[in-house]
Parts: C-alpha cells; structure tokens; sequence
C-alpha cells in the first residue's frame, strides 16, 4: 500500500530523486522551466483543461483556489475540519480597517483600490461603539490594531501643537504641526477614556479576538488602563516599550485567552 496523505508521509524512491536531480531546470516565472512546463501541459491534457498551473504546495494551490472565487474578506463554506481552514496559515485571513468618518473610509478605499491592496474597510456608523458592527458573530481576529485620539479637547491639541514649535525653536503658529482631522486628534476624556471604552467594549468579543491592542502616548494615561483592566476576567497584559530617536512611546495589549490556550488557537491556525 502507498500511503499519499502528504509530501511528508510519502518518501521518493531513489529514482524519484535520480529524475529530480537530472531534471531541466530554469527560470518558472519567464516560462523557461522545461519541466514545469512539460507537467503542465501534461496535466491539462489529462484532464482536458485549456492549461494547468503547477503550485509547489497544497497550501498554495488551495489559496489560489480561494482567491480565483472569492475576494478578501468573503466568507466561504467549508467543513470545520477543512485543511485551508484549520492548518494553511490563516492564508484567507484579511485586514478589517474602521473609521466613523465617511468620507475617511471613501479615501481609504481608493488608496487601497490603487495599491491592489485587499483590505476590508467599514464605516463605523456609531461613534461611541468600536467593536460592534465591525466584528461580525463568526470573525476570529489574531488581534487588533488602535491609534486612538490623545487629546482630550481641540483647544488641548492647539497647546500641544504650540509647544512643539517652542522646543523646535520656531514660531508659533495657528495651524497644527502634524495632520489629521478632529476626530482623529481628540475626543471627550482624550485617550484615557477612549481607551477605557475599548477596553470595556472588548470583553464583548472576547472570544473572537486573541489580542486587543492599542498605542498609548501618554505614560501617566498607564495606571488608568491598568485598574480598568483589572474589573474584567482578563488572562494577561503586556505593555510594551517603543522609542525611535527621541520620541517614546508604548503600546498596551490584553487577552481573554490564556498563553496556553492562545497556543492552541495559534497551533490549529497554522
């Protein structure tokens, strides 16, 4: 019997390996491998197809299949067990962008249009909500991603701006150094309490996401998310130190899932 559950299972005979080794070789990308070719033509034929293509792995050629049916961030049927579903890597896996400015999200979908970019992009219509309407009841996300409004006041923004030109040793001025629209700058209670939200809306979708995170700008704005953490059944925080010339910043991340379940999740994904 020959058993043909995987490449890894069925081992080449040494004629298998004496073909491989002589086999004409060249450039796949441009056409110019002989052999390939001669496979593909071959496989067409045998099965009467227009043309084949040859895919190194069955990852691969599942993916490819995938993505000849479906755009990323469609939902397709299959079987709980199904291989592209439990081991192939989270291969079908998509970014998921939100905004709750229309016009935000409109743009985003034209750069990413340009750039052949396949991310899902969806209009936040509740400002107050963060997760709900954008996590759907089937969505497992590994983790997800914030860069929250630090201000807690557009006249707060204003001073900041103002004192970053004094320590560059230029003039004040009317206009913010930096860009971004009100929304994206502040908000009532600033990142303190945007953040305290998200951490409060997250448990709701505990079990569909393995890791919430978020930037923190503010060090002192720590101990808030630290005590607000603590009023829920979370497994585990990290914060996690960023510098990059003289800016330091941090972010904050926090799971329901504890490290050996996370594990688990992480090993029946890939």
């Amino acid at each position: 019997m020959i058993d043909f559950r995987s490449d890894t299972v069925t081992k080449p005979s040494k004629a298998m390996r004496d073909v491989m080794y002589s086999a004409p070789v060249g450039d796949d990308v441009y056409g110019d491998d002989p052999s390939v070719n001669q496979l593909e033509a071959y496989a067409s034929e045998r099965f009467s197809f227009e043309a084949a293509l040859y895919c190194s792995s069955g990852t691969q050629a599942n993916l490819l299949a995938l993505m000849a049916h479906c755009e990323r961030g469609d939902e397709y049927i299959c079987g709980q067990n199904a291989h592209n579903y439990k081991f192939e890597g989270g291969g079908a896996a998509v970014f998921t962008g939100s905004d709750i400015d229309a016009n935000s999200i409109k743009i985003a979908k034209q750069i990413a249009q340009f750039n052949g970019l396949k991310i899902t992009l969806k209009h936040q219509k509740n400002a107050s909500s963060i997760f709900e309407n954008i996590i759907n009841q089937k969505d497992l996300f590994h983790l997800t991603l914030c860069n929250p409004p630090f201000h807690a006041s557009a006249e707060e923004a204003n001073k900041g701006s103002q004192r970053k030109w004094k320590n560059l040793g230029k003039s004040p001025k009317n206009t913010l150094n930096f860009g971004g629209q009100n929304n994206e700058l502040w908000c009532e209670g600033g990142e303190a309490q945007f953040i305290s939200n998200m951490i409060a809306q997250s448990e709701q979708f505990a079990e569909q996401v393995i890791w919430f995170t978020s930037l923190v700008s503010k060090k002192e704005t720590l101990k808030v998310l630290e005590n607000k953490l603590s009023t829920l059944p979370i497994a585990e925080y990290k914060i996690i130190d960023m510098a990059q010339g003289q800016k330091v910043s941090r972010f904050i991340a926090w799971s329901y899932f504890d490290k050996a379940t996370r594990e688990q999740i992480f090993e029946e994904l890939v």
